[in-house]
């Protein structure tokens, strides 16, 4: 199950890039690498911390969920800077990478919602694979991986790169949705 889970998450953050490239050429999905490669370096930070989170829920086993509930909201606030601050800066990006770039600033705009929430749902699914990664999780991710695929072949023939980061923050939305349900059932 954590296999399928791995290879579903990559092919969700990546799959885009190959559709925008095939439908769009790859002036477009280089455009679109700078961006998602942006966007995967603001998702680092709640990874980090919740690689940190994993041991001292596992060891205290927390089932009610609330250290996790208490990193989640410092993680929220945290991300919430971070996405902040990357707006200026996908402004700097087309100055930095040449005019053939100047699409990064809408496109990073448009998968900053969705990088917010997938990085949350980064804390929370930490819970639920401290306590034994219920099998609801992979499946999420394989549905989420469905929908992915279908918005994506869906929205870049027609919207390009732009359509990609929506069809990603449509997924990102929907896999942060489906865990914090889960995890909001589970622990109360």
């Amino acid at each position: 199950c954590s296999s399928d889970l791995i290879l579903a998450g990559a092919l969700i953050f990546r799959a885009d890039l190959l559709v925008v490239n095939h439908f769009r050429g790859a002036a477009e999905a280089g455009v679109y690498s700078v961006t998602s490669q942006v966007a995967l370096m603001l998702m680092l930070l709640p990874g980090v911390i919740a690689t940190l989170l994993f041991p001292r829920v596992t060891a205290e086993q927390d089932q009610r969920g609330e250290l996790t509930a208490l990193v989640c909201r410092h993680a929220a606030f945290v991300l919430f800077f971070c996405c902040l601050a990357a707006i200026p800066v996908s402004y700097l990006l087309p100055l930095l990478y040449g005019a053939a770039f100047s699409d990064v600033t809408t496109q990073l705009l448009i998968l900053l919602p969705g990088v917010y929430l997938v990085g949350l749902e980064s804390v929370l699914v930490q819970h639920l694979n401290s306590i034994g990664l219920p099998r609801a999780i992979p499946l999420s991710w394989i549905a989420t991986l469905i929908v992915n695929i279908v918005l994506v072949f869906m929205f870049v023939p027609r919207f390009g790169a732009r359509g990609a980061a929506v069809a990603s923050t449509l997924s990102y939305a929907l896999i942060f949705a489906l865990v914090a349900y889960y995890f909001v059932s589970t622990t109360g």
